[in-house]
């Protein structure tokens, strides 16, 4: 039985939707179908990895001379080290010759990249918001709010890495709002479950 649960999860974890009702494709057809997926996806990684640099780099800005500047600057180099790093790559896969066939392995890669993105965006509002102006609040929640409609656009021809890369930020924020207290929190949860689940 624990076979058989490692096996599913690693067919969704591969971009298979049969547990959601998707239809069954067989191996040959099902790692094209990846390819076109993957190679959708890469065309639109360089523009991502720089959106992530900026908005990394905006909310460094956003805390500069707060008691946070240093931890946001660590935070913030890390997605700047990882964004730049990705779009590298990402780029030299663009400009190579598109696979006629993609792996599941590639998939699931991509979905564990999504995760670790979405956890790294995730942590800000975690890290941040409870100890941050007024000002600083407001664009990280404009961060959190576009990161996840980002997230879901770039990864829209593979679900499960969207959900891989927006759950995260939903939780942080989630957490995030939850620890303070006030009652602009209500409408702010309201607006992020909204985004979370369109």
């Amino acid at each position: 039985m624990q076979r058989l649960s490692a096996a599913r999860l690693g067919d969704l974890l591969a971009g298979d939707l049969r547990a959601f009702g998707g239809p069954s494709t067989i191996e040959p057809l099902a790692g094209r179908i990846r390819a076109e997926q993957v190679s959708i996806v890469l065309r639109s990684t360089l523009l991502g990895m720089a959106a992530n640099i900026l908005n990394a780099a905006t909310f460094v800005i956003a805390v500069w001379g707060s008691p946070d500047q240093t931890k946001a600057i660590l935070w913030a180099s890390v997605i700047i080290a990882a964004a730049g790093f990705v779009g590298l790559r990402a780029r030299s896969s663009f400009q190579s010759v598109k696979p006629r066939s993609v792996s599941r392995r590639t998939t699931q890669n991509l979905v564990r990249n999504a995760f670790l993105f979405g956890t790294w965006w995730g942590a800000l509002p975690v890290l941040f918001f409870g100890g941050a102006t007024s000002a600083a609040q407001v664009v990280i929640t404009c961060l959190s709010a576009g990161m996840i409609a980002g997230g879901a656009a770039s990864f829209s021809t593979i679900p499960i890495a969207a959900v891989a890369y927006t759950l995260p930020i939903f939780v942080g924020s989630a957490v995030a709002i939850v620890w303070l207290d006030g009652a602009v929190n209500v409408p702010v949860a309201i607006l992020m479950v909204s985004y979370a689940i369109t």
